[in-house]
């Protein structure tokens, strides 16, 4: 999810009650010390980050005038909104706190809140007015306010759930990456690959059908470590891998694309050990999606660096298909998630399976604690 920086100049107070336990004093208002972004993708969402470091996503949901499309639609979203709190749960209480994996953004608490207007309130309240405004008066706040009226109406509800603070962003990580000398991107990238691909695999022994469906860049958080020489230990089926503690801690967030189970799902349920694996790693090679910047174009100056990434990513496909690929179909390889699922495209471009990357590629290099790698 790409999050757009704006200036929280909305402050209310509301009294609400929460979805669990009815307890009062649930974060509802948006404060003018918080930090306002907002998300794009699977599901648009409000995000406020308090002073004290806590992060809250505000869903908003809508009713909607008989329209046939416009109210399946709407309708879809206020399900996916459901969805991915309950995906959020799930994910936390079968995978993080049993320590499958912990390379995913924790679910915290969800509630209920209401006077959603109160959220828009330094908004024009007439659409009329909202035309009058100068395209840079028009704040995303207001832009979603009036999106899709009036067929599309705003639901005095709200929920909001909260989830553990991430200081730093994968799109930051490549970035930072891309100024490394060769070596260390290698060693960099080796260890973030490893763990997402781990945590995709892990997260299907107990979820066999999840896909994440938006595995892209702005889809994965997390915190920034110190290289201090510490290790941390995967095991995957019987193998067990040594990774060392590095400068990015990734964990993947926004499931409102997510496929989970049967009750939890954005569109019919299929099982795909390369879906995800293939978006991200394509991502960050040479895609040009939403919110990140890949390392080709990050490093298109330096041609030793080109050579590397070819060289290294050719671990993963066959990067001259890719490139020929990207070269002549820019758009369908940038924006077409799903193209993996085509046989034919799988096999041409020589997708690696990911099983067998975590059984060979990682594990030859990850199986004991190496003083190189350090």
């Amino acid at each position: 999810m790409s999050y757009i920086n704006h200036k929280a100049n909305y402050a209310f107070l509301t009294n609400n009650y929460a979805l669990e336990g009815g307890k009062k004093n649930n974060k509802c208002s948006i404060d003018e010390t918080d930090n306002v972004l907002f998300g794009d993708g699977g599901s648009s969402a409000i995000i406020i980050i308090t002073k004290e470091k806590k992060v809250y996503k505000i869903f908003t949901l809508y009713d909607f005038m008989p329209d046939i499309d416009l109210k399946k639609n709407i309708k879809e979203k206020n399900i996916r909104v459901d969805n991915e709190i309950n995906i959020y749960k799930y994910l936390t209480k079968k995978v993080i706190k049993p320590k499958i994996s912990q390379h995913i953004v924790k679910y915290i608490s969800s509630h209920s809140c209401t006077d959603a207007k109160s959220l828009f309130k330094k908004c024009p309240q007439s659409y009329n007015e909202f035309l009058k405004l100068s395209k840079e008066q028009k704040t995303k706040m207001c832009n979603m306010y009036f999106r899709g009226h009036p067929s599309r109406k705003l639901n005095s509800e709200y929920k909001v759930i909260e989830i553990e603070h991430c200081n730093y962003s994968c799109a930051d990580f490549i970035k930072d990456v891309s100024k490394l000398p060769e070596i260390l991107m290698e060693k960099y990238l080796d260890i973030f690959f490893f763990q997402i691909i781990h945590t995709i695999m892990s997260i299907q022994k107990v979820f066999p059908y999840f896909t994440h469906n938006d595995l892209f860049m702005r889809n994965i958080l997390g915190t920034r470590e110190k290289d201090n020489g510490n290790y941390y230990t995967y095991k995957f089926n019987k193998n067990t891998y040594y990774v060392p503690q590095k400068i990015f801690y990734p964990k993947i967030n926004d499931f409102g694309m997510t496929n989970l189970n049967e009750k939890y799902k954005d569109v019919k349920l299929y099982k795909s050990e390369y879906k995800d694996i293939y978006n991200i790693i394509f991502d960050i090679y040479n895609g040009g999606n939403l919110g990140a910047t890949s390392l080709t174009e990050l490093c298109k100056e330096n041609p030793d660096k080109l050579k590397f990434l070819k060289m290294y990513f050719s671990n993963y496909f066959n990067v001259n298909v890719i490139d020929n690929y990207k070269e002549n179909a820019s758009q369908a390889m940038n924006w077409d998630w799903n193209n993996i699922l085509d046989d034919e495209f799988m096999k041409t471009i020589e997708m690696k399976n990911p099983i067998e990357l975590l059984n060979n590629y990682f594990h030859n290099i990850f199986n004991k604690i190496n003083e190189k790698l350090s």
